[in-house]
């Protein structure tokens, strides 16, 4: 059985440091209308998207839908996902619909695209039950490759044992007994799934997430060291926010420095 281990509060210091930011660039912007809460600033959704990319997400169909997703922690609620200053979701369609992204020659590279085409809220299908499709949502999926985006989440989540031993290709890609575990529940589900479904379609599998969270990336490499396939193993990989950051110009660079600290 895997040791379980007490986790540095990684996620809270980026909540507050994301926080502190999202309060000077609303000063320096003139923006009043938010609401300060424990964890996360609340924005109108047209504030919390630099306006390069909001106008691109309100001429797609797809993509604009993306803006009604509920947010989870406000149930009974009209605030949306991506409002907050903590949204992964909002700062991955930030930086993946601006107008601008297929002419920077070193993002295409980062992610080893020849054009960058997204699609947000991909559902792969990924097989349980003898074959019956799951409703896994992939948080963006480019040509090949699905990508998990992560920024303040606490963790990958955990699940019954006995629904993560339904996959039907579960023994067949993971070594079980070294996976992160107690006795009912097998911890960071969301990449054991996202894993699966990489290796059900043949992509690649990247986490997106901050260099500011450590935690997540061990809990990663830890996941991944108990793929039993050599090829699969080499496909996953992490992309971090702040390598993106780098390698998009524009205004998009000055507003993800001055909006998360990357």
């Amino acid at each position: 059985m895997f040791h379980l281990y007490k986790k540095a509060n990684y996620s809270g210091k980026l909540k507050t440091q994301l926080i502190e930011l999202g309060i000077k660039y609303a000063k320096n912007h003139n923006i009043t209308n938010y609401k300060k809460h424990k964890s996360a600033l609340i924005f109108d959704i047209k504030d919390n998207i630099i306006t390069s990319s909001y106008k691109p997400i309100k001429s797609s169909n797809d993509w604009e839908k993306r803006l009604e997703k509920p947010h989870t922690h406000f149930p009974n609620s009209n605030v949306k996902e991506l409002s907050s200053s903590n949204s992964s979701d909002a700062l991955l369609m930030n930086i993946f619909c601006h107008p601008e992204l297929n002419k920077w020659k070193s993002i295409k590279k980062l992610f080893n695209q020849v054009e960058i085409k997204p699609n947000f809220g991909y559902k792969p299908g990924v097989e349980k039950d003898g074959g019956k499709p799951d409703d896994t949502e992939i948080d963006m999926k480019l040509k090949n490759m699905y990508i998990e985006a992560k920024l303040t989440e606490s963790d990958f989540t955990k699940k019954d044992k006995s629904i993560v031993e339904s996959y039907d290709k579960f023994e067949e890609v993971f070594e079980k007994n070294y996976l992160e575990q107690d006795s009912n529940k097998y911890y960071k589900y969301q990449l054991i799934r996202n894993i699966l479904a990489a290796y059900q379609d043949g992509v690649n599998f990247i986490l997106l997430c901050d260099a500011r969270r450590p935690d997540l990336i061990r809990d990663f490499y830890l996941t991944v060291r108990c793929v039993k396939n050599v090829s699969l193993r080499s496909r996953c990989n992490i992309i971090f926010w702040q390598e993106v950051c780098k390698c998009v110009g524009g205004n998009l660079k000055p507003f993800l420095i001055e909006k998360y600290g990357l």
